[in-house]
């Protein structure tokens, strides 16, 4: 069998070397999928296959999936002009493209296939190859079919090759086709090779043998000095190709974006599914949405539903489009700011993440935390109910990449997703509160007792709990199993209140505290109502002016105390009006430095102010210094037919320094 084996090899070789002895020029693979042409003309020198530019470099097609996942369930089609394809020459004569004048190596597309058809459709000496994905056994599997066999179904499964392989069209060493997976070789009908080199000398014809193997020898040209190739993907398939060479001199990354479907095709990227849950959310697991789109994206939604009276209804609805942002978690309904879909041309990939801990959800599109908070459902302290969960649907203009929609653990080493909790302490930078805004602290407790506690501080000035000359707490809430102390305080000042309130239900597990900053009309005074899990518990009357507040701490007694679920809500008062306007500068003021206000008084105006303050917003006695007042008080019982009234300016500088001066405002 070797001897008749290297026989067929020398009349390869030598065929190559009449028909293909060209000098060897150095190439680079040739993209045949993603492109603005669907016909391929590549020009290719036979005797290259001879002197390889690197031992494991052939002829061949290279297939490949995007790493972050994709399918080609209804395939990419390659037609070709087919070398063994017998061609009328007269009325007695036939040959093939190989010039050999014998029906021994003549053939043709089988009968029925229906691949055979569509390549014959373009031009009546193509044949085809397939390359299509389909799930097995809970997995996805790549196959492999050809229009020279009878039955259509009659695929190759190729073995291992989860998402690229490579066709070889033969090597310096075989005339016959195989298959690479990971750099090991795959032969898929070696059976009816060797039956083949049995029977060739006794005059076997070579269509009672085809198969796979005979690829190489009817791809590849003997006449022509080019390979000709016709591109069908469809719109599903987001697989690639590459027309490979010996000569070629690198290997090549995949594209920065995954692509699919043919040139010159609008593709309809349309999802609509609903996915069966069968249990397999729990706390600290996450849903990847992997999806490719385009320019022609509107919206994306995707809802968890539960099953009520026999009617699904979502648990949680999220919708994005280019023009924001929304979500609906019983019973809120929450508009994320400055959130919608990525703009571009062309094709893209989004990655989305739903993420369930013990108490919230979060929503990640590609790498970033939606809204930057989690979001936490009324009752959010009984858990996500996940035994209601039922199916997941999924809506939008893309194709998902990744179907069924893997469900996996949060993995802390390569952080797919990072839960928002903080131990034992949080500090955040929140200035500009006023009053109408609240405050929602989700804590989960550890064990409370008398010499355990955890501490909520609105700070200002500082991140600290405490500093002996710097800054001042304006509310600090440290509670205990059997007691909560309320205390405002500024550490260089001898004022200090403190009120004690004793506690009935706070021990150990997940709370939620609240405060809101509220303003008493009936006393004209500002305060802080704490409750807790929607409960008032007491008042507290403010000390320090809320706009002084700009940290925010939550720590604990000693590790292990105190976690913060999500970052502390802050709900904005619904009328946030303001009669002061107040800019915080940059630097410090120097000499020669000019301060320009461009101000529009109204007729009614009686006065105003202008302040140079130190740490402070606002002139108080408590808190700051007013370095500079221009108090501005109009008296308009004096006014006359040439001026309105007059202007009294105070200049008071380190208090009780003070200069007055009147002006006149004439017309």
């Amino acid at each position: 069998m070797n001897a008749k084996c290297n026989f067929i090899k020398s009349i390869v070789c030598f065929l190559a070397l009449l028909h293909a002895a060209q000098p060897q020029e150095k190439t680079n693979p040739t993209r045949l999928t993603g492109q603005s042409i669907n016909n391929h003309t590549i020009p290719v020198a036979l005797l290259d296959q001879c002197f390889p530019y690197k031992e494991s470099k052939t002829f061949g097609i290279e297939f490949r999936l995007p790493r972050t996942g994709g399918s080609c369930d209804d395939g990419l089609i390659i037609c070709y002009t087919g070398s063994l394809a017998t061609r009328t020459v007269d009325n007695v004569h036939t040959m093939n493209g190989m010039t050999v004048n014998s029906e021994l190596f003549n053939v043709n597309n089988a009968v029925n296939n229906s691949l055979g058809k569509y390549c014959a459709g373009l031009n009546v000496s193509w044949h085809g190859i397939k390359v299509h994905t389909e799930k097995s056994n809970g997995k996805s599997i790549i196959k492999l079919s050809t229009s020279l066999l009878e039955d259509e179904e009659q695929s190759f499964e190729i073995p291992d090759a989860e998402r690229q392989f490579i066709i070889h069209f033969g090597n310096k060493n075989v005339f016959f086709a195989y298959i690479t997976v990971k750099g090991q070789r795959v032969d898929l009908d070696v059976e009816k090779v060797e039956q083949y080199m049995e029977l060739a000398s006794k005059g076997a014809h070579l269509k009672d043998f085809v198969g796979f193997w005979t690829l190489g020898l009817d791809i590849l040209p003997w006449m022509d000095h080019e390979v000709k190739l016709h591109v069908n993907r469809s719109c599903s398939c987001s697989m690639e190709a590459w027309f490979i060479r010996p000569t070629d001199l690198e290997d090549f990354a995949d594209p920065d974006m995954p692509t699919s479907g043919s040139a010159g095709v609008n593709c309809p990227k349309n999802t609509d599914i609903n996915v069966p849950l069968n249990k397999t959310l729990q706390a600290n697991h996450m849903i990847l949405i992997r999806m490719l789109t385009d320019e022609q994206i509107q919206n994306v939604s995707f809802e968890i539903l539960t099953l009520k009276s026999g009617i699904e209804a979502p648990l949680m609805a999220f919708i994005i489009s280019k023009s924001g942002a929304g979500i609906c978690y019983r019973p809120f309904d929450s508009v994320l700011e400055n959130v919608h879909l990525p703009e571009g041309n062309g094709s893209r990939q989004i990655d989305f993440i739903i993420a369930l801990t013990e108490y919230s959800y979060g929503i990640m599109m590609n790498k970033s935390l939606l809204g930057g908070q989690e979001f936490y459902p009324a009752n959010w302290k009984n858990g996500l109910a996940f035994n209601e969960m039922t199916s997941l649907r999924v809506r939008g203009q893309f194709l998902l990449l990744k179907n069924p929609l893997p469900v996996m653990a949060f993995n802390y080493v390569q952080e797919n997703y990072k839960p928002q909790i903080f131990h034992d302490l949080f500090i955040k930078s929140e200035p500009d509160l006023l009053i109408g805004d609240t405050l929602t602290f989700r804590i989960k407790a550890h064990n409370l007792r008398d010499d355990r506690h955890f501490t909520i501080s609105l700070l200002h000035n500082r991140p600290l709990e405490e500093h002996p000359t710097i800054g001042a707490t304006a509310l600090r809430m440290r509670v205990w199993h059997n007691q909560t102390e309320l205390t405002s305080f500024i550490e260089h000042h001898d004022t200090q209140t403190n009120e004690t309130y004793n506690n009935t239900s706070i021990n150990t597990g997940a709370m939620e505290f609240r405060i809101e900053l509220f303003h008493n009309q009936s006393s004209d005074s500002n305060g802080y109502a704490i409750f807790k899990d929607g409960k008032w518990l007491y008042d507290f009357a403010e000390h320090l002016p809320v706009w002084a507040i700009d940290y925010i701490r939550v720590s604990g007694s000693e590790k292990g105390v105190v976690d913060l679920l999500g970052v502390p809500f802050i709900g904005k008062a619904r009328s946030r009006k303001r009669a002061n306007f107040t800019r915080k500068l940059n630097t410090l003021l120097n000499y020669d430095d000019k301060i320009v206000i461009n101000a529009q008084i109204k007729k009614t105006t009686t006065s105003f102010a202008i302040l140079l303050l130190h740490e402070s917003l606002k002139e108080t006695t408590k808190i700051g210094d007013a370095v500079l007042k221009l108090e501005f008080n109009f008296n308009h019982s004096q006014a006359t037919d040439d001026c309105n009234g007059t202007v009294q300016c105070k200049s008071r500088l380190h208090t009780p320094n003070e200069v007055k001066f009147v002006i006149s405002a004439c017309n």
